[in-house]
């Protein structure tokens, strides 16, 4: 695990970092649903792309943990695509941290009330990748 500093919002995250898809997927597997509050996915990524990773990471957690794709990919179709399979939002880099911090602030409103306990309010203590 790691911090990660989003400097213009003084947030600090514990992150879990995967370096491949293959090692992503075998973190969420033997971690289950619980252990994460947000998933973020890099669209390129070498052997198996983010889009088909995050497909892969909906068969196991389903859709109770949200998932940020990031990519330098900026067409409308790498962005409807993202979207449609699985990702709840999509953001082209490069990006402003505030626009980040906002974004994982309103995926996080869309998944508050199926949670029991908010996820916003320990968000910042929990783990991503």
């Amino acid at each position: 695990m790691s911090a990660i500093n989003i400097a213009p919002e003084n947030i600090t995250l514990t992150a879990v970092r995967a370096w491949s898809a293959e090692e992503a997927l075998d973190i969420i597997q033997n971690e289950g649903n619980d252990f994460y509050d947000i998933i973020f996915m890099d669209h390129m990524m070498p052997e198996m792309d983010g889009v088909e990773t995050t497909r892969r990471i909906r068969s196991i957690v389903g859709k109770d943990t949200p998932i940020i794709m990031l990519s330098a990919k900026g067409e409308t179709f790498d962005k409807v695509l993202g979207l449609e399979l699985g990702a709840d939002d999509y953001i082209v880099k490069p990006f402003d941290p505030k626009e980040l911090v906002a974004r994982i602030k309103a995926v996080l409103r869309r998944y508050e009330p199926k949670q029991e306990e908010s996820p916003s309010k320990d968000f910042w203590q929990k783990t991503s990748i």
